[in-house]
């Protein structure tokens, strides 16, 4: 398995020294990264093929949670599956987030990986790592912030992510 590489040594120590001092760690699945959210939206073989090294490395490294971002398409069915396996596997402790971009929770199906966040909303997720970068959204004044809120989505379950470089992208929010 590659997170047993020696290479991740210092890593799963540290997690674990933060873990010990009562600090929640997560992990993050997917990203800009393509790949690996088709393999899992596959049929049961397929899915049960990919998400055990998952399930694996989860149990392994007592990670918190992980966080889910789906930057490629996906069905309802598939995703609903991913987050019911954890449940089942890890028991309702396990923190399961996901990391839309800011559009997403303000229309009814994300460009990005044409889930409707609505459809898979509740309390199996544990908050939105919302992306607000990248032509998606803007922190620099509340508007797209305040609209995902007016759409019914609990403020307390929609955390901010920006960028504060530049080079990595558009819609920075320089620290102040």
């Amino acid at each position: 398995m590659l997170y047993t590489a020696s290479k991740y040594n210092v890593l799963w120590s540290e997690v674990h020294s933060l873990r010990a001092a009562g600090i929640t760690v997560l992990g993050m699945l997917g990203g800009a990264v393509q790949g690996f959210f088709g393999v899992l939206d596959g049929d049961d073989t397929s899915f049960n093929h990919s998400y055990s090294p998952l399930r694996e490395m989860l149990a392994a490294t007592g990670l918190n949670g992980i966080d889910l971002d789906v930057e490629e398409p996906m069905s309802l069915s598939g995703i609903v599956r991913l987050i019911g396996r954890l449940k089942n596997d890890f028991g309702s402790n396990i923190i399961v987030t996901l990391a839309p971009v800011a559009t997403a929770l303000r229309k009814k199906k994300d460009k990005l990986s044409g889930l409707d966040y609505e459809k898979i909303s509740g309390t199996e997720i544990s908050w939105y790592n919302t992306q607000f970068y990248c032509g998606w959204g803007s922190m620099a004044d509340t508007v797209d912030y305040d609209n995902i809120i007016q759409h019914a989505w609990p403020p307390e379950k929609v955390i901010a992510a920006v960028l504060t470089n530049p080079k990595n992208c558009k819609g920075c929010s320089p620290l102040h």
